[in-house]
């Protein structure tokens, strides 16, 4: 199993972008394998006191974007990066990580140029299956970056090919009737 990472690094940057009451996704740095966003860190410049939602989003047509998963971290402090771990996030390579505040306060770092963008929708669109066409900020990026660990896809063990394991122990596997004494 790998290690994934998604987004840009948790910094303080140049400019704030507000995001209470919008969902925002950055573009910058996709998720690289397939697996669990298990930690999170996001840098606010004004503190969010209500429900901050992490997400993968995935995009379908062109900035048509779909929350995959996401997970609640409660209140987050200003002014440093908060770092949040034991998440349960699901995510596909090339997803891409989103946040929302349930508050009528909260702004994440930004640059306003020299990035991906930044796809913005006024409102709340970070539950699971959520679907909506975003608003884009050209060459924006935003401090929320996650990280996690990649699902084994299979393929070889120790350099076999799973398809072509014939024998366990030396026994065929056809002839395997019982595992720990159990048929």
């Amino acid at each position: 199993m790998g290690a994934i990472d998604i987004g840009l690094e948790a910094i303080d940057r140049s400019a704030v972008f507000n995001i209470a009451q919008y969902t925002v996704v950055g573009k910058d740095n996709p998720a690289n394998d397939t697996g669990t966003i298990t930690d999170v860190d996001i840098w606010l410049s004004v503190g969010a006191t209500n429900d901050v939602w992490f997400g993968t989003f995935s995009e379908g047509a062109a900035n048509v974007l779909t929350c995959r998963d996401s997970e609640s971290v409660g209140n987050v402090a200003a002014g440093s990066k908060q770092s949040f771990s034991g998440l349960d996030i699901d995510v596909v390579t090339g997803d891409y990580l989103g946040t929302y505040a349930k508050t009528s306060s909260a702004g994440i770092e930004r640059a306003a140029s020299g990035f991906a963008d930044v796809w913005t929708y006024l409102g709340e669109k970070i539950d699971p299956a959520d679907s909506a066409t975003f608003a884009v900020n050209a060459d924006d990026g935003v401090s929320l970056f996650g990280t996690g660990s990649s699902v084994w896809a299979g393929g070889d063990v120790g350099g076999v090919a799973i398809a072509g394991i014939a024998k366990i122990n030396g026994v065929a596997l056809a002839d395997i009737t019982k595992v720990n004494g159990v048929a």
